[in-house]
């Protein structure tokens, strides 16, 4: 059978227009992948420049539509007779992994699926899914069935990376899908588009006891509350030599920060175009900020360029008052960006909703040879903040148990201020430092997030053998 997916690049004259206007947010993301020579080795280990060609991307949705608060990094490229995808994720808690029965209930636990649809237009559409022990799914769907009777012969390899305390950890996932088993004679012509989806399930005790399926699965493309929606999957484009375009970090979108970076890996000189906009959601909509920027790839560089926006969203005149009810204190916004060579052909398009606070500026510095942490906070983006608005710092461990609090008072007043904790009750460990403005009725616009170890005291520390006073 031959390979018919649509064969088309999607040019961002086709969307340069209307990109940022209402209804943008009703399209999805666009990832053109490159051909990968050499291919990468499948060991679960990502090797130093072993997936240096292959397009990569982040910023995945839980179902409800919002930005994840768990991320996931996404690489995906294709030789003569694979598609290949990686997934990287870090897990704060333990990974789930015990499903062993080949199309066993995978999703249930920390998971990857894939979903690929190569003929557009038709209900039919083909699942892969893994955990971390090697357990796969396969399963083919016609006509909105789910077959699980398909079986296909495709590889995956995983590898665990975990912290010192053996509790969090680093999950590499490396997939091979031969084009063979999905009935094609080899790799797809330049230029043809397919419908996928990359989704990370993740497991309630990576989140919280009480998370639903909303917030367990992330996904790549916003399918509206299910993952078996095909004509709401984004698109993977079959490049051939085109740049690999990386989105290295999506920063603190949430805080009002835009703060996105990334890399273009090419072998040769290229020219290309970045847009970028972050617009409110519903209509009609406005655009809040926005940029452009023509990037070139110049051969004495390697062959690569790497890029950096940095811009904040002025939400002053959008929310009413940060001390009014909760709901008014974010704005739901979409931040979305399209990367193009120079004929207008689209390598990348994120998409990205999620709400919008304006910035606490924050900052835990901890003190560790006095046993103490110096925090800092400065409210002078913030409006309308209430007098008696007071800082807060919650020093929580793995678990989540709180192990410290202490606040800072008349904050809203004051505007600028700080105070130093008391940190020797700490064990050698991780843990989390929640720094937030807080009033009477709970926080204040978002909660900054901040990690802090503990390192274990040296055999040295306290040892005043050979200190005198003469």
């Amino acid at each position: 059978m031959k390979n018919i997916g649509h064969v088309a690049f999607l040019s961002v004259s086709l969307i340069a227009g209307d990109l940022f206007a209402a209804g943008a947010g009703e399209q999805q993301p666009h990832l053109t992948i490159p051909y990968l020579d050499p291919p990468p080795v499948l060991d679960g280990r990502m090797r130093p420049g072993e997936w240096k060609r292959a397009a990569q991307m982040t910023g995945l949705l839980t179902l409800a539509g919002s930005l994840a608060p768990l991320q996931t990094t996404v690489r995906a490229g294709y030789d003569a007779d694979n598609l290949y995808i990686s997934f990287v994720s870090h897990s704060p808690s333990p990974i789930r992994k015990e499903v062993k029965q080949h199309d066993g209930p995978v999703s249930r636990e920390d998971a990857f699926e894939i979903y690929l649809q190569p003929e557009f237009g038709t209900r039919k559409y083909y699942l892969f899914s893994g955990n971390s022990i090697g357990t796969q799914l396969d399963a083919r769907s016609v006509s909105g069935e789910l077959q699980l009777e398909w079986t296909a012969d495709w590889r995956t390899s995983n590898h665990l990376e975990y912290d010192s305390y053996l509790v969090a950890s680093t999950w590499t996932s490396e997939i091979a899908i031969p084009f063979a088993t999905l009935g094609f004679e080899g790799a797809p012509e330049i230029g043809t588009c397919w419908a996928a989806n990359f989704v990370r399930d993740w497991s309630a005790d990576q989140l919280h006891r009480d998370a639903g399926d909303a917030e367990r699965y992330t996904t790549w493309a916003r399918t509206g509350g299910t993952l078996h929606a095909p004509d709401k999957f984004g698109t993977l484009v079959f490049g051939g030599d085109v740049p690999g375009v990386r989105i290295a970090s999506l920063g603190a979108l949430t805080s009002g920060r835009i703060d996105i970076s990334g890399t273009i890996i090419t072998d040769d000189e290229r020219s290309l175009q970045l847009d970028w906009a972050v617009t409110e959601q519903g209509s009609p909509s406005r655009e809040l900020c926005s940029g452009s920027e023509k990037l070139e790839c110049e051969e004495a560089a390697g062959g690569s360029v790497t890029f950096h926006i940095d811009d904040a969203l002025d939400l002053s005149d959008r929310l009413p008052s940060l001390a009014m009810a909760e709901a008014t204190k974010s704005l739901p916004v979409i931040f979305t960006l399209v990367l193009a060579d120079a004929n207008g052909d689209v390598l990348l398009r994120a998409i990205i909703p999620y709400e919008a606070a304006p910035p606490l500026r924050a900052e835990m510095i901890p003190v560790l040879l006095t046993d103490t942490a110096w925090v800092e906070f400065d409210l002078g983006d913030l409006p309308d903040v209430p007098d008696e608005a007071r800082g807060r710092v919650r020093i929580l461990d793995r678990a989540g148990a709180k192990r410290i609090e202490a606040t800072v008072r008349g904050l809203g007043r004051l505007r600028k201020a700080s105070r130093l904790i008391d940190i020797s009750k700490l064990r050698p460990g991780d843990y989390t430092a929640e720094i937030s403005l807080v009033d009477d009725s709970g926080p204040i616009g978002t909660v900054r997030s901040q990690q802090l170890t503990i390192p274990p005291k040296p055999e040295w520390f306290g040892n005043k053998l050979g200190i005198s006073d003469t």
